[in-house]
């Protein structure tokens, strides 16, 4: 073969090279353009669009910002070669109307643009290519914005498949749609709130300490504060704290022994108690005991009439028996039976400030040997051998005084009403008192500022209504009392208030009335004695220097005068 042949096969192969190319490019387009399946390298080089510019064309299909790709890849061949991008093929599985997507893409509006992006034959033909597009969105978004990755995360199964390190982001919690996100990329907590307390159980107060619970016979003790001791019939309280007593204990005693440093609170709530041979209530030792009576409740202690000691003190000798200052509080009811001495006994003070409280005692009703105080609630004591209201201790010891400030006392003894070894004081309250033997009897004095007091004194020739050698002596409040005449002397002249003497012929009979009129006929007082008696004592703020009528069952009984 000569040179121009040689030239010629040369030139054949140039231009039969040329046509394979241009049927290679017509018939097989841009690769970039296939649907590409389980190709994870290529999904992780693919240029992921930027947060806020995809949030912006999601929500508004506003413009692209310039030099950043969106989720919709252009071929880069077909801007290349546009004879290729019209020619139709097909045979290569290319969707119909894909050759003119590429240039008319920046020249239409970016919703039509996004319209287009989601043409079904695109979505049947390029699954792969979307899938992996989606998933780069979300991959970008949870890294940027983690509330917002939650509202875009893919319900498609490949992507978990397609990128192992975005499975914590799109994975499926619990069905409670809880978020449970450790992903550190991001800088936003995006897990539920932990309720607030009083929401969540778990995040509540402390509890509340637990109550020691003891049971003796058909008597539940608790506390808060600490625990009971029980031995036999005997259970004790040897720490500071407060116990609620609630049942009955048929034959048993209740014991205090704490330091004397220490206060102990005994509430009683619908409590029954009861001892045959001692007190039910034995306070031994602490530096104060109040006995606290439940609202609403109504609670009774009784003792037997005869004791057993096993000390030369003969102690406890009543009902309720105290070694140290005892209290009395609470709305609730008492009552206390003192079958073998007294019904309340203190070595120390008594201080009653509420509750309605009942007692009934074969010998003194309440007895504090260095006083007792009644500043509220109701008093009602009857007693079979002695005094009402007792205190023994030495006046030279400045201890020993009674005073009344408030409530109501009714006072019926076989002894005096009231009898004490110091002075006795009524500033306050309604206290009434039917005393065999004196109304009143103190070593010291007897002093009245306030309150009401009504006394049925004695017609004994021994007794008299107050038997007070320092004086009785009325500045306030109002007071009235029948009885013997015999010893029975008028009200001190040191009284800043005016009083009434009156002294009938003849001694009257119980359960009369007795009236007192000024001399205009005003009733200025009266009253049902339930005594005999031939003596009238008066004094009020009302009072005035004026002539007084005594009537006894509206008959007129004398005279007297008031200076």
């Amino acid at each position: 073969m000569g040179k121009k042949g040689i030239i010629g096969l040369a030139i054949g192969g140039v231009i039969c090279l040329a046509v394979l190319i241009v049927m290679s490019v017509t018939m097989f387009p841009s690769t970039n353009n296939a649907p590409v399946t389980g190709q994870n390298d290529l999904v992780d080089n693919t240029v992921a669009v930027d947060t806020p510019v995809a949030d912006e064309q999601a929500e508004g299909g506003d413009t692209l910002t310039p030099g950043v790709e969106s989720d919709v890849t252009i071929d880069a061949d077909a801007e290349a070669s546009p004879e290729s991008a019209v020619t139709e093929a097909p045979d290569a599985g290319v969707a119909e109307g894909e050759p003119t997507q590429a240039p008319d893409a920046e020249k239409d509006d970016k919703k039509n643009e996004s319209d287009d992006k989601t043409t079904s034959d695109d979505k049947k033909n390029d699954s792969g290519k979307n899938n992996n597009s989606n998933k780069n969105n979300n991959k970008n978004n949870n890294k940027n914005n983690a509330d917002k990755s939650n509202n875009n995360k893919p319900q498609n199964n490949n992507q978990n498949n397609n990128n192992k390190d975005d499975s914590n982001n799109t994975k499926n919690p619990s069905q409670n749609n809880v978020n449970t996100n450790t992903n550190t990329n991001t800088g936003t907590n995006t897990s539920t709130p932990v309720p607030s307390n009083g929401d969540n159980p778990g995040t509540h107060k402390d509890p509340v300490k637990s109550e020691y619970k003891t049971t003796i016979d058909g008597l539940t003790v608790t506390s808060k504060d600490a625990e009971c001791t029980v031995s036999g019939n005997k259970l004790t309280i040897s720490k500071a704290g407060t116990y609620t007593l609630s049942g009955k204990l048929s034959n048993g005693q209740i014991i205090v022994e704490a330091a004397k440093t220490e206060q102990v609170v005994l509430v009683l709530q619908s409590a029954s108690l009861s001892c045959s041979n001692s007190a039910p209530i034995y306070v031994k030792s602490a530096d104060a005991v109040t006995i606290h009576l439940a609202a609403g409740t109504r609670n009774t202690v009784t003792d037997g009439a005869a004791y057993s000691f096993t000390t030369a003190l003969k102690e406890p000798d009543a009902a309720i028996f105290s070694s140290e200052d005892l209290n009395f509080e609470g709305t609730g009811s008492l009552t206390v039976t003192g079958k073998y001495l007294d019904g309340i006994a203190s070595k120390n003070d008594i201080d009653i400030k509420q509750g309605t409280i009942s007692v009934i005692a074969n010998d003194d009703g309440i007895r504090g040997k260095d006083g007792i105080e009644i500043s509220g609630g109701s008093v009602s004591v009857v007693t079979q051998l002695s005094h009402a209201l007792k205190t023994t201790e030495l006046a030279s010891t400045g201890k020993g005084m009674l005073t009344i400030s408030g409530g109501t006392v009714k006072l019926d003894a076989v002894g005096d009403g009231i009898h004490t070894t110091n002075q006795i004081k009524i500033t306050g309250g309604d206290t009434y008192i039917d005393a065999k033997n004196e109304g009143l009897d103190s070593d010291m004095s007897f002093v009245m500022t306030g309150g009401k007091l009504v006394i049925d004194g004695t017609k004994s020739v021994n007794h008299m209504i107050f038997d007070c050698p320092k004086g009785a002596s009325v500045n306030g409040g109002t007071f009235f009392a029948v009885g013997n005449s015999t010893l029975t002397k008028p009200l001190s002249t040191s009284s800043t208030q005016k009083t009434l003497y009156f002294k009938a012929g003849v001694e009257q009979e119980t359960d009369t009335t007795v009236t007192i009129q000024n001399s205009s006929g005003k009733q200025m007082f009266e009253h049902k004695a339930t005594r005999k008696y031939q003596c009238v004592l008066y004094s009020s703020p009302e009072l005035k220097a004026d002539t007084y009528t005594i009537f006894r069952d509206k008959v007129e009984l004398g005279t007297t005068v008031v200076k």
